[in-house]
């Protein structure tokens, strides 16, 4: 039995100030990886211009894609609730500060106590009329909650203003409207996995999900610092944020676990509001994903490592896989 139940959110309260931890850092872990998911396209070929990012938490990685190649049909996948509704969050606020920048206003001369009276007084602006009075509901509420906007849409898919589609599924049951020319999951979310089974059956699930010949990409942490990784309390600070986060590991059979218990405190409204989650992680060696990978029927291309020393964006050492789903009949 997993010692994580795997219908719970871990994320549900983590979700709401995911990204203002991620920027604690000199940037948030998806987009450090940028550079690298780049250079795999220009190393192997994709069957198609379509992309989905696995367990894609708020969606930054997925957003970024989509802005750097528009043509391609960006997908993310989470199977956190909470994670996919902050993704449509953040995805509409960028689409709204990007039409901001593209109509070439800005705050000065707006008279707007908040982002979104700014956006109703801009959008009303460039329709030729003046600035209106201040609302007395948000756009989030005129909007309703995410609930709300997808009560139209099938359960686990929103609409997004980024243009990505953001959907709530599981690794193991990857459901997508088309096959995937590339597919990743990354930020541990291949560690979050904590037994055997569960890997397979999201390693078959994601092969299924790519086209022939489609590419996926993922990280781990490395397993051989995995028990420093999770041991003892950091603490982040920035204006109005604090981040505590205390790791243990342990074993359980021959197996290694690690286990981060956060509490966030955020400054809101001139009070702190406290956040908690509790994230479990497996330490997977390399002959297990690789045994899981060859079950499900993924070929190996290459593994690097990842060393913080000569690339400090990342915090510890990791290693970067890239796998491919083979074409029908060829030799793997």
């Amino acid at each position: 039995m997993p010692f994580s139940d795997p219908q719970r959110d871990d994320y549900r309260e983590l979700a709401a100030v995911y990204d203002d931890w991620q920027y604690l850092y000199p940037q948030p872990f998806a987009l450090s990886l940028r550079p690298r998911l780049v250079s795999v396209l220009d190393e192997f070929s994709t069957p198609r211009e379509s992309y989905a990012d696995l367990g894609c938490g708020t969606g930054l990685l997925a957003a970024w894609w989509k802005q750097r190649y528009p043509e391609w049909h960006v997908f993310g996948v989470d199977r956190s609730p909470a994670m996919i509704e902050r993704a449509l969050q953040t995805a509409t606020r960028s689409a709204q500060k990007q039409a901001l920048m593209q109509w070439g206003l800005t705050t000065r001369g707006l008279r707007a106590s908040s982002f979104d009276e700014m956006m109703a007084a801009a959008e009303q602006m460039q329709a030729g009329g003046p600035a209106p009075s201040p609302p007395t509901t948000s756009l989030a509420d005129s909007r309703g909650s995410a609930t709300d906007i997808t009560a139209d849409q099938p359960q686990d898919q929103a609409p997004s203003k980024s243009g990505v589609d953001f959907r709530v599924q599981g690794l193991d049951a990857i459901d997508l409207p088309e096959p995937i020319g590339l597919a990743t999951c990354v930020f541990d979310g291949i560690n979050h996995i904590l037994r055997v089974p569960d890997l397979v059956a999201a390693f078959r699930s994601i092969r299924s999900s790519l086209a022939e010949g489609g590419l996926f990409v993922f990280d781990l942490v490395h397993e051989a610092v995995f028990a420093e990784a999770f041991d003892g309390a950091v603490v982040r600070k920035g204006p109005g944020l604090v981040v505590t986060a205390d790791s243990i590991h342990f074993t359980r059979g021959d197996h290694l676990f690690g286990k981060t218990t956060f509490a966030v405190f955020r400054e809101e409204n001139g009070a702190w509001r406290r956040y908690d989650a509790e994230i479990s992680e497996r330490c997977w060696r390399r002959k297990e994903i690789v045994e899981a990978l060859e079950s499900a029927g993924l070929s190996l291309l290459r593994q690097d490592d990842i060393d913080p020393a000569k690339e400090p964006e990342f915090q510890l050492p990791r290693t970067f896989w890239i796998c491919r789903r083979p074409l029908e009949g060829s030799h793997r």
